[in-house]
């Protein structure tokens, strides 16, 4: 339960923050480089990867900004960016069928995904920490 208590909301904050620019700065670049279908599944391990980086990212700020516990605070960000995917939808199409579907067939992997990437995230924070002590 001690672990618990080194929550912190700023760092939390900041982790979804970084995940909203970096998410709306991935989206548009994926965006102007898909130009044909062809080209879709030429670079597809590539915008998964980029993807992941986002997630890890953002895991990351969210633990330098709390300067404590960065897997848990990395974690609870990570859950917490379906959410804001699901906003980047509504906002994008404004179909709410399409994404309810969307949410059905994705939303899990999207929240275990974050879970774990933003937690990694954060790891990296908390070895750096140790590996660079001033």
């Amino acid at each position: 339960m001690a672990y618990i208590d080194q929550f912190n909301v700023k760092g939390v904050a900041s982790g979804i923050g970084a995940f909203i620019v970096l998410y709306l700065l991935y989206t548009f670049l994926i965006n102007s480089l898909i130009g044909t279908v062809s080209i879709i599944e030429k670079i597809q391990p590539i915008i998964t990867f980029g993807g992941y980086l986002v997630w890890l990212a953002s895991g990351y700020f969210a633990a330098f900004f709390s300067k404590k516990a960065g897997i848990l605070n990395g974690a609870i960000t990570g859950v917490l960016t379906p959410i804001i995917m699901v906003m980047y939808m509504v906002i994008g199409f404004g179909s709410l069928e399409g994404i309810q579907e969307t949410v059905k067939s994705h939303g899990l992997y999207w929240l275990f995904t974050g879970f774990i990437l933003c937690g990694i995230g954060g790891l990296m924070w908390d070895i750096q920490k140790r590996l660079i002590k001033k």
